[in-house]
């Protein structure tokens, strides 16, 4: 380990990654919940993926200890939105004869993705260039505003039939 690197291990004694996570998601779950009840789901997917990736480079880039624990905080804290955002979008754009195999997909997904950043971070061995790697593609999930349609639960309340009509028509 380098002198610089070795600055960026957790001093003993300490747990502060572990409680930055649920920090972080406790802090964010009622915005993102506004912001997908208010804006819509396919907006808050976005807003999130594109904080995960805005404050993954900036990790990357870390200069110390603090900045790097600070940005994971920020990192979970507008990001974590992307689960619970994601799968109430999956679920709503199924009818309820599919949420189970829907739901049982997205967690299978997720330890398939795990297992992936399990080999990605074998190949690639500095942590700063994995971290660039791995939140670079998130910037490429923009698309999803455009590609996506709104969730047609989300657009029956905000009196936007026209548009659900439509949805359906096309599913």
């Amino acid at each position: 380990m380098t002198e610089r690197t070795s600055r960026l291990v957790s001093p003993p004694g300490t747990n502060a990654p572990i409680g930055k996570q649920s920090t972080g998601t406790v802090l964010v779950l009622p915005f993102i919940g506004y912001i997908s009840d208010h804006f819509g789901r396919r907006i808050a997917v976005v807003i999130s993926v594109c904080n995960i990736g805005l404050f993954g480079l900036i990790i990357a880039f870390s200069v110390n200890y603090i900045m790097y624990l600070i940005c994971q905080l920020l990192q979970t804290t507008f990001g974590s939105g992307v689960v619970s955002s994601s799968y109430i979008f999956v679920t709503e754009m199924v009818g309820p004869k599919y949420r189970v195999l829907v739901t049982a997909t997205c967690t299978a997904t997720f330890a398939v993705g795990q297992a992936v950043l399990g080999s990605i971070a074998w190949v690639v061995q500095p942590w700063r260039y994995l971290l660039i790697i791995l939140n670079i593609p998130c910037f490429f999930l923009i698309s999803y505003y455009w590609v996506l349609p709104e969730s047609v639960r989300w657009l029956l309340p905000k009196v936007r039939y026209d548009e659900a009509k439509e949805l359906l028509i096309k599913i």
